[in-house]
């Protein structure tokens, strides 16, 4: 009898032992610190962004690197230009069609997400090659923001119908941080039935009104 409580407590104890580590290289969590950084630094040099001075900054707060998450998603573009309007958070109103569908596989779930274009931007040979990831998962309201989060993602992360996502790139909205911003909402087919915990998660300050 002793010994089958032995067993069990070391198996357990095995099973916290595998969990609480890093689930991250060291590489790979140098280079996201170095994103962050960079991303903490676009906004002080950015004249309307939300926050700007080192104190605010330091009140973002991010789940650690977990490179799980950093993915290689099927993805199948779209052939057809099919319009969509995003409302915002403001109440107005942002034009965009859908690029295309990725599928992804990240921690035991699968799970898909649509990639849309700004109609503004694909006009622009200069931001033609930009696409934009929003999405809500069972974070939002909870450990991340209520809005959901942003992911940057460019035309030439596609190749041979493949895309690279890293989500631990994804980011708050500035309406995380203040009133007076038109951030889109992101539309119910990139609401995800899962548990993201990778990225930003909520802000740790007082959202300005």
């Amino acid at each position: 009898m002793k010994n089958n409580i032995l067993f069990v407590f070391l198996s357990v104890l095995a099973l916290l032992s595998c969990d609480s580590g890093p689930k991250a290289s060291p590489e790979y969590i140098e280079a996201l610190n170095t994103h962050r950084e960079k991303y903490k630094v676009d906004f002080k040099i950015n004249e309307r962004a939300p926050l700007r001075t080192d104190e605010e900054l330091d009140l973002m707060d991010f789940y650690e690197a977990n490179e799980s998450y950093n993915c290689t998603c099927d993805f199948v573009k779209e052939n057809e230009i099919k319009p969509i309007v995003m409302s915002t958070y403001a109440g107005k109103k942002k034009d965009f069609i859908i690029y295309g569908k990725a599928t992804c596989k990240a921690e035991g779930s699968e799970f898909s997400l649509l990639l849309y274009q700004s109609a503004l931007a694909r006009m622009n040979p200069l931001s033609a090659s930009k696409l934009f990831l929003p999405f809500k998962d069972l974070t939002s309201g909870e450990e991340t923001y209520g809005g959901g989060r942003y992911m940057d993602v460019s035309v030439d992360n596609i190749k041979r119908d493949k895309i690279s996502l890293d989500f631990n790139h994804s980011y708050n909205p500035w309406c995380a941080y203040s009133d007076g911003y038109n951030c889109p909402i992101p539309p119910v087919e990139n609401h995800l039935s899962i548990a993201m915990q990778v990225g930003e998660k909520n802000y740790l300050g007082e959202v300005k009104h």
